[in-house]
């Protein structure tokens, strides 16, 4: 049996309603906000050890209102950072809003993951829209986004879309900090497996700039290890994400989860599955700059590759919408129990 609820949490700054959106069945529950369209909670029912809210939350309206380290939200128009905030779309360039940096990061100051979405309940699912004008923070385009959150037994999945009247550039992702520790320590006894050889490396402004081999690297988790075993040694890329990973991971196309994250002490075990081609692994290396414990959660944000990267041997490159082909995308988060 599965229930769709929805109860008024309060007022933000603006005296907007907030409203708490609830998806909530045997295996999992899950709060979801109409501000950011964002996560608020995915709490897993296990059968011994009781119930485990895996990701990191708030408890008040103004930090979500605020919510600089993005916590839970959907991310876009753009997910990570555009080099100079310059986009170009065949032979017009785009001058986005420059909000990190030189950079344009997460579309910009005040895109959608800050804003107020409307959220309908359905039988199986939250639809989530919103909609942005063209040119809001540079990006061309009038676009309707809708996300859509649907619960299936111990499955939550994301699915992304998105249509535009004239070409433009989307690439959207959700901003979830996991953590699946048994006592809510830091993420470094949490074991994860990437399904992927290469990712791109980052220059000083965290801006991805070049593919990397990920054999003999720290950055390997082709073979499922803890975490903490990153962190025992040094190395430059690590150094320039502030002592921890940021990075985009090329996926692997192949049947296997490209993603899989558990904790001995929980019990509880996480599959990340996608059609996108990427994800960027953070592993809140600024938390503390927000009064959180740096290392405390770990995105897994699955998107295009970031900053526009194009690599023609990997078949890597931007993918624009238009009026005649939206943007359509999916994630889902697989919970089960490990003996």
């Amino acid at each position: 049996m599965q229930e769709v609820y929805s109860k008024l949490w309060g007022k933000n700054s603006k005296g907007e309603n907030i409203f708490i959106y609830t998806l909530e069945n045997k295996y999992l529950k899950v709060e979801i906000l109409n501000l950011g369209a964002l996560i608020k909670k995915i709490e897993v029912k296990t059968k011994n050890k009781g119930n485990k809210n895996v990701v990191i939350s708030y408890e008040r309206i103004e930090d979500y209102e605020k919510n600089p380290a993005y916590i839970g939200a959907i991310i876009g128009r753009n997910s990570g950072r555009i080099k100079n905030g310059l986009l170009k779309i065949e032979d017009k360039e785009f001058c986005l809003e420059k909000n990190n940096g030189n950079n344009n990061l997460h579309g910009g100051i005040n895109s959608i993951s800050h804003k107020i979405w409307e959220v309908e309940i359905k039988k199986d699912r939250l639809s989530c829209k919103i909609k942005s004008a063209h040119l809001e923070n540079g990006f061309p385009g009038n676009v309707e986004i809708n996300v859509d959150y649907i619960l299936k037994d111990n499955e939550l999945i994301l699915e992304y879309h998105a249509k535009t009247d004239i070409k433009t550039y989307i690439n959207l992702t959700n901003h979830s900090y996991f953590n699946l520790s048994a006592d809510d320590k830091l993420i470094y006894d949490d074991i994860l497996e990437i399904n992927a050889d290469k990712l791109i490396k980052i220059d000083k402004d965290s801006l991805p700039y070049e593919l990397m081999d990920l054999k003999n690297t720290i950055f390997d988790f082709r073979q499922t290890k803890k975490i903490q075993d990153f962190f025992k040694t040094e190395d430059e890329q690590k150094r320039l994400a502030n002592n921890g990973i940021d990075h985009a991971y090329i996926l692997n196309q192949s049947e296997k989860s490209p993603i899989i994250i558990y904790n001995e002490k929980s019990g509880i075990k996480m599959e990340v599955k996608t059609d996108n081609p990427a994800v960027v692994v953070y592993t809140a290396n600024y938390f503390e700059d927000i009064g959180l414990k740096k290392h405390s959660g770990i995105c897994f944000e699955t998107q295009e590759a970031p900053n526009l990267f194009e690599n023609e041997n990997l078949n890597i490159r931007p993918f624009f919408t238009d009026s005649n082909h939206d943007y359509k995308r999916y994630t889902k988060l697989i919970f089960s129990e490990i003996e």
